[in-house]
Order: C-alpha cells, then sequence, then structure tokens
C-alpha cells in the first residue's frame, strides 16, 4: 500500500574538538637492561549541538494532526507514495519549525606510562600504566509543537552528566 513515510525531518549539528597529546621519550640502561621509557598526558575535549527541525509545518510551525481539514490539507502537499513509482518532489509550502534541541560535551584527561626493556638480542619485557578521568555532559531541551510558539524552546526537559575514572595496564615479553 502506498505510504507518506517520515518526509523532511533535518538534522543541523556542529561539533567541535580538539584534542593534545604529549609524550616524553627517554632512553637509559640499567645495569645491562636497556629502557625506553615513555610518559605522557593527552587532553580532549568535544562539544556538540544538534538542532532537528521540519520544514513541512503549517504557517504557524504547528505539525498536521489526524483531523480531517489537516489530513485534506497534508494530503494536498504528501500524496500517497508508490514505492514501485515515487513521485518525492514536494510542492507545497516549507515552514521550517525546530522541532527539538539537544547539546553535549565530553572531556578526557590521561596520564600514562610506558617502558620497553630489552634484556638482550632475543628478548624483550614491556609495561605499561593510564590512568584517565572522562566527564560527560549531555542537555535535552522542550521545544513547543504548539501555536503561537511552536518552535519555540520552553526550557531544559533533561540533563545527564557522568564522570568516571578509567585505570589500565599492559605487560608483554617479545622473543624475537
Amino acid at each position: 500500500a502506498p505510504s507518506t513515510g517520515p518526509r523532511g525531518t533535518t538534522r543541523d549539528t556542529t561539533n567541535t574538538l580538539i584534542v593534545n597529546q604529549t609524550d616524553l621519550t627517554t632512553k637509559f640502561n640499567t645495569g645491562e637492561l636497556e629502557h625506553t621509557a615513555v610518559t605522557g598526558l593527552a587532553l580532549s575535549r568535544e562539544t556538540y549541538s544538534l538542532d532537528t527541525t521540519n520544514p513541512f509545518r503549517k504557517a504557524d510551525g504547528t505539525p498536521y494532526t489526524s483531523s480531517s481539514a489537516d489530513l485534506a490539507a497534508a494530503g494536498q502537499y504528501f500524496p500517497a507514495m508508490s514505492l514501485s513509482d515515487p513521485n518525492s518532489t514536494y510542492s507545497g509550502p516549507l515552514n521550517p519549525t525546530l522541532t527539538g534541541k539537544s547539546t553535549g560535551s565530553l572531556d578526557n584527561v590521561a596520564l600514562y606510562g610506558f617502558d620497553t626493556l630489552k634484556a638482550n638480542e632475543f628478548w624483550e619485557f614491556n609495561g605499561g600504566l593510564r590512568v584517565e578521568r572522562n566527564r560527560g555532559k549531555f542537555t535535552t531541551y522542550g521545544v513547543s509543537s504548539t501555536a503561537p510558539n511552536a518552535g519555540s524552546v520552553t526550557g531544559i526537559s533533561s540533563i545527564g552528566d557522568n564522570a568516571e575514572t578509567l585505570f589500565s595496564y599492559r605487560l608483554g615479553a617479545v622473543y624475537k
């Protein structure tokens, strides 16, 4: 059966990402062992903003409903579409209206150290530690879908905030 489907949703996303990783590599010996040690600091911050809009709205920004008048008006612009012979040309008015809004950020700070010990021409041993702190924040905003304020942000509808400290390690041996 023909269907009108979800037409016209637009997502406008802005992402910003900044990353800095600084490593310090040193080589030294302890007795017969040759060390190559790497220590470092990694910093990152990512932010985003997402606005969802729909241009296929009434002039006051409200969506078409299941009322007979709205169905008649919407049918004029959104005729049933056949899957075998689709016609996706829209001929109606465009009234872009904000329908959703969210923002978020993620921050990361990590400290790490890694050492490779060369015991002889055949054996190498390595080990490392890393500790990092991640914090993510997320906010969704309420958006009015009723006249006369359709498309207006009505306030914050939910907030998410999570922070975790992570610890990891690596150990290994290589025989050449």
